[in-house]
């Protein structure tokens, strides 16, 4: 895969067989790009990271393509995880964000989120304020902020309350990669585990006001189901040993 010289951002959506659902989250994040690069004047770049595609899926990305992707990276039966590792290290962008594949942003999640990044220090990762979710469950939720003094790290003991949709600078993903699941093993939520281990660096996940996103909750062949059939728990994190160094920090 061969990159454009550096631009601010690359969004990376990483994008298994969403059929017609893919469509309308491509047209979001297109929308999203034109509103930053329209705001800000700065260059984007957009990678698809696809894989285990079906005919009509394959069809659409080599016929009805949004002309503004740069690159799309076809890794058959590579998990998510080492699909965006491998792209972040082949970039140079600036700051990273990180979009799946059947989720529909606001227009404004870029343009605010990319000045949160700029008023930040580099140790912030930025999620959308509130997400919509539906398909096999609906619910509404406000992503909360860490820096709140009521926001309590145990809380990452139970669940993630973060959605996977971020922004953060490129040296965060490259500092503290995805570490792929292992079902097989029992061992699952890369996304959860992530934001444990950026947590337990010293990073601070916060939401971007005024901005949202709709998350489709899949009833099938999604990561979070692999999960639910294996019995999956959440990899070792060094935040959960109270005695790290890291844990010592926070």
């Amino acid at each position: 895969m061969n990159l454009p010289a550096r631009k601010e951002i690359i969004v990376i959506q990483s994008c298994p067989d969403k059929g017609r659902f893919l469509n309308p989250s491509l047209r979001s994040v297109e929308s999203a790009i034109s509103r930053v690069e329209a705001d800000y004047g700065i260059g984007t770049e957009w990678v698809l990271a696809v894989s285990a595609l079906s005919a009509d899926t394959d069809e659409y990305l080599n016929n009805q393509l949004p002309a503004r992707v740069e690159a799309v990276v076809r890794i058959a039966a590579q998990p998510a995880a080492e699909q965006i590792n491998s792209i972040v290290k082949k970039s140079l962008a600036r700051f990273v964000c990180i979009i799946g594949g059947e989720d529909l942003v606001s227009s404004n999640w870029l343009s605010l989120a990319y000045n949160s990044c700029l008023k930040g220090d580099d140790k912030e990762v930025f999620h959308p304020a509130m997400i919509v979710a539906f398909g096999a469950d609906s619910h509404l939720f406000l992503t909360p902020d860490q820096a709140d003094p009521d926001f309590t790290i145990d809380r990452l003991l139970a669940r993630n309350p973060f959605p996977a949709i971020c922004i953060s600078a490129r040296r965060t993903f490259e500092e503290i990669p995805f570490q792929s699941p292992n079902h097989q093993s029992g061992f699952g939520h890369f996304d959860w585990h992530w934001v444990c281990e950026t947590t337990a660096h010293g990073l601070v996940h916060r939401p971007v006001a005024g901005t949202f996103a709709c998350c489709r909750v899949p009833s099938e062949h999604s990561c979070l189901e692999h999960c639910r059939e294996n019995n999956s728990l959440i990899q070792s994190s060094r935040l959960f040993n109270p005695f790290s160094p890291e844990r010592a920090r926070i």
